[in-house]
Parts: structure tokens; sequence; C-alpha cells
């Protein structure tokens, strides 16, 4: 009977199952096992987890003649133990290689924010600008009927002599139609502007909120495991 010699690598005893007595390995220790036992699923599972390993002297005990048999046996044992470890081995690699994309890919748009919200700063007064330019669209011409009701207010406040009366006339029609022409050009420029500005302004808004409270050291560091 041919037979093995594979040793035990743990601190506990191992026991393998046969058609006859068990075999019991030591502790630590080697013990000869029969040739058809190695090509069985026990031996394999023993050695897959590490707790079963050939030693140098696992031949020692075949003769030659028998040699081509047990090398074939453990050439067996390694190719039907090969796909665990290739297979677990193709999965860390396709891990290792789909985290290091993640990495890869967030310290890109770590970048890009940190630029951006450096960039922010500068921004925060131009948006500023250009709120006050909406506002001042409707202002303009809230000022020009202001100024047109003055007038009028002005020139109905002085009565005029008997003579003189047709001119005042005159110059109180000529003041009300700037007036009423006034409120007409401002309800038409804040209409306009109403259309053009109304979504516009709250992103302005928005904008300008974000921009004044943006802070590069909020976003963190970059990643840098398995760089």
């Amino acid at each position: 009977m041919i037979t093995i010699r594979i040793k035990n690598t743990t601190a506990k005893p191992i026991t393998l199952a046969t058609n006859s007595d068990p075999i019991e390995i030591a502790a630590n220790k080697e013990a000869a096992i029969p040739l058809d036992l190695v090509s069985g699923s026990e031996v394999g599972n023993h050695l897959a987890t590490g707790a079963l390993e050939f030693p140098r002297t696992a031949l020692a005990d075949v003769a030659p003649a028998d040699r081509p048999l047990a090398t074939t046996a453990i050439g067996d044992v390694v190719l039907r133990l090969a796909p665990r470890f290739l297979g677990f081995h193709g999965e860390l690699e396709a891990a290792i290689g789909n985290l290091n994309a993640l990495r890869d890919r967030y310290n890109q748009q770590h970048a890009t924010t940190i630029r951006l919200l450096t960039g922010a700063k500068t921004m925060n007064a131009g948006v500023t600008v250009a709120i006050g330019a909406a506002d001042l669209l409707s202002a303009s011409e809230d000022d020009a009927v202001t100024k047109a009701e003055e007038a009028l207010a002005a020139h109905l406040s002085v009565v005029p002599k008997k003579e003189e009366l047709a001119a005042w006339y005159d110059e109180h029609k000529r003041l009300e139609s700037s007036r009423d022409k006034a409120a007409r050009d401002r309800d038409s420029a804040r209409s306009l502007a109403a259309r053009q500005l109304s979504a516009t302004r709250e992103q302005l808004d928005a904008a300008a909120a974000t921009f004044a409270t943006a802070d590069p050291k909020k976003v963190g560091a970059p990643v840098t495991w398995g760089a």
C-alpha cells in the first residue's frame, strides 16, 4: 500500500475517517496516510484551510516505482484546490480594482469641489451686483413715477390768477399725462422684469447664500487608501 506523509499544522489532533480504523494525526506531527485518502474530500478540505500540509518528507516512504502514482495524486489534489484560491483571488482583485476606481473618481470630484468652493468667495460679490441690478429695474421706474406725482402735487398747490387759468390747466393736463405715462412705463417694466426675473431672482438668491457659506475645509481630505 502506498502511503504519503502529511503534517497536522494545528494545535489539536485531526482524525481522518477510513474504510477501517480512523487515522489520528497528533498536533504539529506528521503521519503516513494511504494514497487513496489523499484524494478524498476530507483531506482536501483540511489542506484548503492549511490545517494539513505536505511536508518535505511527504514522499519519504514511497518506493521509487510508486513515485509516479504518488506525485500524480498530489498533483490532482493541487488541481482540485487551485480553483478555490484562484476564484477568491479574482474576486479580491476585482474588488480592489473597483475600490481604487471609486477612490480615483472620488478624488477627482473632490479636487473639482475644492476648486469650486475656493472660487465661490470671488463669485459672491458679483452675484450681489446682479441681484442689485435686478432690483434696479423696478426701482428706477418707481423713481420716475414718484417724481411725476411730486411735480403734479406741486402744481396743484399753486392757485393761478384768472387770466392764467387756461395755461395752468394745460400744464396740469400735461403733468397728469406725464404721471400716467410714468405709471404705465413702470407697470410695463415690472411686467417684463417679472416674467424674465421671477425664477432667476430666486436662483440668484440661492446662489448668493451658497457662495457666502462656501468653505473648502468642510469637504475633508481626499481618499488615500491603496495609493
